[in-house]
């Protein structure tokens, strides 16, 4: 299994990447477009849970804020390893 390298090493990391799309097709899941449908639809989702935060507190609310964080930070993660920075 191979890990990440080290953060100065370039040529390692464009390795590592590459690694990572042969294996897991990242760059293809991330270019199709239900990948694109289902980001628009957590982005709309998380624009209606921001207005009923602006109008009304609830835990519930606050949960599925910190879902969508975590949705999108996944989702940024993904498209560098796939497409690079």
């Amino acid at each position: 299994m191979m890990v990440p390298p080290e953060f100065d090493d370039l040529e390692s990391w464009v390795k590592f990447r590459e690694f990572l799309n042969q294996r897991l097709h990242l760059k293809r899941i991330v270019k199709h477009w239900g990948f694109e449908l289902a980001v628009s639809i957590v982005i709309i989702l998380s624009f209606i849970n921001a207005i009923f935060f602006m109008f009304s507190y609830t835990r519930l609310i606050e949960i599925f804020d910190n879902i969508f964080v975590w949705i999108f930070f996944a989702e940024l993660v993904i498209r560098i390893v796939a497409i690079g920075p």
